[in-house]
């Protein structure tokens, strides 16, 4: 019996290496599909950064469109070439605090961060400030009152 004893004993030990390769294997898959996820969120995020930020500069381009043809309309035409270029400018702020939320938020620790936001926030020329002064500078002038009266510089 002491023959049986050793093939008991060695078909236990190649069991438990066996088990204990799985365990292994799972441990490995489960770190892989953490990671693969990880980076498919980070992904997600930049390519919702691009998005937003390609619509930023549709939206101005939009915006100098509208200004450059709305002397040319009057009427219900012009009422409405102006509504247009109302919702542009509100699509330009909602887009740009997307931006805020989302692309200076994600990394705070990160020292790149730390540079972007102060290139952002900080001083007269912060982007901040001109793109709010952009937008600023269309909602301001009432061109729902009297579009036709305003030249594109006005």
């Amino acid at each position: 019996m002491s023959e049986l004893d050793g093939v008991e004993h060695g078909d236990r030990r190649i069991t438990l290496s066996y088990a204990a390769a799985l365990l292994l294997l799972a441990a490995i898959a489960i770190a892989a599909h953490w990671a693969q996820g990880r980076v498919i969120e980070q992904q997600y995020r930049s390519a919702e950064v691009v998005n937003v930020a390609g619509r930023q500069r549709m939206l101005t381009q939009r915006i100098a469109w509208s200004v450059a043809a709305l002397p040319d309309y009057d009427g219900a035409v012009g009422s409405a070439a102006a509504q247009r270029l109302e919702d542009a400018v509100a699509q330009l702020l909602q887009g740009h605090e997307r931006l805020l939320r989302g692309a200076l938020a994600w990394a705070p620790a990160d020292p790149m961060a730390a540079a972007l936001r102060q290139h952002y926030y900080g001083g007269q020329q912060s982007l901040d400030a001109r793109v709010r002064r952009f937008a600023d500078s269309f909602r301001l002038r009432g061109w729902n009152a009297s579009p036709q009266a305003c030249s594109p510089r006005c």
